[in-house]
């Protein structure tokens, strides 16, 4: 094995000393920050938008060419994109409604499109529904669905897709022996499983002992791990694997001849093997020899592999894992072949590494001594905005959540009506605002909530008002909340809908109670892939696009075609849609070909097919297409269009629409003043509209605690 003398390694050590170099900032948000990085090309998502950057010798940057790119560009006609993943020469993303997207290379299967073609465009995958988690890495991928099941396709050299042969696999094929899995990890021809105990199955390339069995033999089906327990994440290289558990340790196992262990040697290990230079890890990456890791506390720490400045430093080696430098609030990190990509709680991304490319974003083919800055990004830090009727809640890409507005009730979490940063809660990564409580979801699954309680829609306590987050103990592993008036919800990783709170109206779908203080499942809704809530009823789509409602139904919101009230789920009949928006007695929905319908309480026109006419099935709202998100306050509605404009209907008493030219629309009128939206969101009279450059803006009624004219009808920052 190649040895290197231990003059080497103290004169390597003594390097870490020196300042971060070759280092470039790229000013851009993610929605969850996440991001991916493949060879040499990147990949990161904003506000469901992915942009790429970096080399296009096969079309993985999806932008219909083959030119590579110094800039990130956002691909066009993919929306609502929730994760994103890399391999070598191609990418892979997956949207809200569990579908997944592939374009690149597709020499050995890729794809998944059964087609040998590369695409220069995302294609759907088809054959996969209610995907929650994506995974890609070398040549080929694998996709977890809702219901623990594991895809994969792709290359096979070494037994990577894991089907017990090493044929290529160019259709998404079910893999056996593998139950309840919550994730799914790539390394460089293998593949990683962990299920809902911690336990880890690993397939594919082992001659370096990268799959931790404790042999050198490949792979050719899933095999448990043994030696791993409780373990969280998996960061696998091209020949050595890092694994992280519960507790924020660190194990790796593989080739280690460029320190990529990070075990102050450079010994291969056969077995998992504690780093014990790191503990309270929150996250981990691997490029080909190098990693990248970030503590409970934000700090980045690199090692490995160092010939192409990829661990940030000048030195060849670093076998210890190495502070890069004293900042904190480090948050989402991916690592391509030769390169980092490093993004904060701010919404800031670092990249360094090599840049043979482009994939560092500059032009430069060298970047040393000097910090640059991508100045053609901004980021959006705002995440999730909710507001309902008299507060507001704020989640942004770090996690933590500010509430503002009325506080008669607790729903701000505590102190009184001003902006609050809820410190005691962590990771959030949604919110909903009911007409006086409030609901938060965290990553790890679990929902707090908080405020008025007389209805148990808080939970299973006997205070009547809450003023602080209360953790719902019955739920773990959910993906969505909603909150309408008095009730809550919560959709499960597995498809199902739990609800509590006020029962009056039948809007938690349960029939024979009134209120429920604890979370009880639906029955008879299955594959959901979203929740949306009104005032007193509630909604729902399915992974094939039917739209399920349950409820109060005095002004036709529940869209059947009747009045009655329904304690149980009716499908809603109309084509099949891809988003819902709903916040009290009305509802708008978008179809998979860009068209609006609309449903409900219309007596300021806010249906927008031209009359106040309540409309007791889905209608059809002429004159706007290609939209993209929808928004609907108590009487208003809103829609995003493709090309980041808005469109408005329904009353503006409040100037709701952005500005005071006229009182009430029936039909949807074009703010041609609003341009460059990315994100949207409405209160009872209010409206909240996020642009490209991160700037975020109220127009309409104000939060406050005593509700009076108070508005704003122009909105500032977004031109």
């Amino acid at each position: 094995m190649k040895t290197r003398s231990n003059k080497v390694l103290n004169s390597t050590i003594k390097i870490v000393a020196i300042l971060l170099l070759q280092l470039v900032v790229v000013v851009y948000a993610t929605k969850a920050a996440t991001q991916a990085a493949g060879y040499s090309h990147a990949l990161i998502l904003n506000n469901g938008n992915v942009y790429a950057w970096g080399n296009n010798d096969h079309g993985q940057l999806g932008n219909g060419t083959k030119t590579n790119s110094t800039s990130p560009i956002q691909i066009k006609n993919l929306t609502n994109v929730i994760s994103v993943a890399a391999g070598y020469y191609f990418s892979v993303a997956l949207t809200v409604e569990g579908k997944v997207y592939t374009w690149g290379a597709n020499t050995t299967g890729q794809l998944g499109t059964d087609i040998m073609f590369e695409s220069l465009s995302p294609v759907e995958v088809e054959g996969l529904r209610n995907i929650k988690s994506i995974a890609a890495n070398g040549d080929h991928v694998l996709a977890l669905s809702t219901k623990g099941e594991v895809f994969a396709w792709g290359g096979n050299d070494d037994g990577e897709v894991g089907i017990n042969s090493l044929d290529n696999q160019y259709k998404p094929v079910e893999l056996q022996g593998l139950e309840k899995i919550n994730n799914v990890f790539c390394g460089v021809g293998n593949s990683f499983a962990i299920d809902a105990k911690g336990n880890v199955f690993a397939w594919g390339n082992n001659e370096q002992s990268q799959l931790g069995i404790g042999n050198s033999i490949n792979q050719l089906k899933p095999t448990m791990v043994a030696a791993l327990k409780n373990i969280t994440q998996i960061a696998a290289g091209k020949f050595h694997t890092l694994a992280l558990d519960s507790r924020g340790n660190i194990f790796a196992f593989g080739r280690n001849d460029k320190g990529q262990l990070g075990l102050e040697d450079l010994m291969n290990r056969t077995t998992p093997t504690l780093v014990n230079s790191l503990s309270l890890i929150k996250n981990i990456a691997s490029g080909d020899d190098h990693c990248v890791a970030i503590s409970s506390e934000g700090q980045l720490f690199v090692w490995g592999d160092n010939e192409q400045f990829q661990c940030g430093f000048i030195g060849a080696t670093f076998p210890k894992p190495t502070l890069i430098n004293e900042s904190t609030n480090f948050l989402n990190i991916a690592c391509g072949a030769n390169f980092s990509l490093v993004s904060k709680s701010n919404g800031n991304v670092f990249v360094w590494g090599s840049n043979s490319d482009g994939q560092l974003a500059t032009t430069y083919a060298n970047v040393k001594n000097s910090i640059v800055t991508v100045r053609n990004l901004k980021l959006n830090s705002p995440v999730v905005i909710s507001s309902k009727l008299l507060h507001s809640i704020v989640v942004t890409a770090d996690g933590k959540i500010t509430t503002s507005g009325n506080n008669e009730y607790g729903q701000l979490g505590e102190g009184d009506m001003s902006n609050i940063n809820l410190s005691e809660l962590k990771n959030v990564i949604y919110a909903a605002s009911g007409s006086y409580h409030s609901v938060a979801l965290t990553a790890e699954g679990k929902i707090y909530c908080w405020g008025v309680n007389g209805y148990g829609q808080v939970g299973d306590t006997d205070a009547l008002q809450v003023n602080h987050p209360f953790l719902i103990n019955e739920l773990t592993n959910i993906k969505q909340v909603a909150a309408g008036a008095h009730h809550t919800l919560a959709l499960c990783a597995d498809g199902t809908v739990w609800s509590w709170g006020s029962n009056k109206y039948g809007q938690l779908g349960i029939a024979g109670i009134t209120i429920s203080r604890k979370p009880i499942q639906i029955k008879g809704l299955k594959d959901v892939v979203k929740i949306v809530a009104g005032e007193k009823h509630s909604l729902a789509i399915t992974s094939n696009g039917s739209v399920y409602a349950w409820g109060a139904n005095d002004v036709a919101q529940l869209g059947v075609g009747r009045i009655a009230n329904s304690s149980k789920p009716v499908k809603v009949e109309m084509p099949a849609v891809v988003d819902i928006a709903c916040e009290f007695n009305h509802t708008i929905a978008i179809s998979a070909d860009g068209n609006v319908y609309a449903w409900g309480y219309n007596d300021q026109g806010q249906i927008g097919d031209g009359t106040i006419t309540n409309k007791f099935y889905p209608t059809i709202v002429n004159g706007i297409s290609n939209v993209k998100k929808a928004a609907v306050g108590a009487n208003h509605s809103i829609a995003l269009l493709g090309d980041g404009t808005i469109e408005t209907w329904g009353n503006n008493s409040k100037g709701q629409f952005g500005n005071s030219e006229i009182r009430i629309s029936k039909t949807p009128i074009l703010q041609s003043d609003v341009k460059d939206v990315s994100a949207l969101s409405c209160g009872y009279n209010k409206t909240i509209l996020t642009n490209g450059q991160g700037n975020t803006n109220n127009f309409g009624q104000v939060d406050v605690k005593d509700i009076s004219n108070t508005a704003s009808a122009s909105p500032a920052g977004i031109q």
